[in-house]
């Protein structure tokens, strides 16, 4: 659904430009033509291609070794997700915290 929203929002926004009058038809109509042909090609592969094409070469059941770093850093990220969801005054600081930073670092 939202690769289909993806790429009906990205074809309406490319397609009239093929309406357009004057020199912007003539520097950019290909253009739309080729970005709206592509967009469609990318969604047919992304609906039928692409889960044929993981069903076939992924086994149902298959065990992936998985390194110490990518282990150590899943157990990093569940300590502090653990954390950061007990502490609910940090849903509010956080936030906060980063527009303020950003409002000094910018000005």
């Amino acid at each position: 659904m939202a690769i289909t929203a993806s790429t009906l929002t990205t074809v309406c926004i490319f397609f009239p430009i093929l309406f357009v009058k004057g020199v912007t038809k003539i520097f950019f109509a290909e253009f739309a033509i080729v970005v709206v042909i592509l967009m469609f090609a990318s969604l047919f592969s992304a609906l039928t291609l692409t889960p044929m094409l993981s069903s076939v070469l992924m086994p149902a059941e298959e065990k992936r070794k998985q390194s110490r770093f990518f282990n150590k850093t899943e157990q990093m990220f569940n300590a502090l997700s653990c954390w950061y969801l007990a502490n609910t005054v940090m849903d509010i600081d956080t936030p906060n915290l980063a527009f303020c930073l950003s409002n000094i670092l910018f000005h």
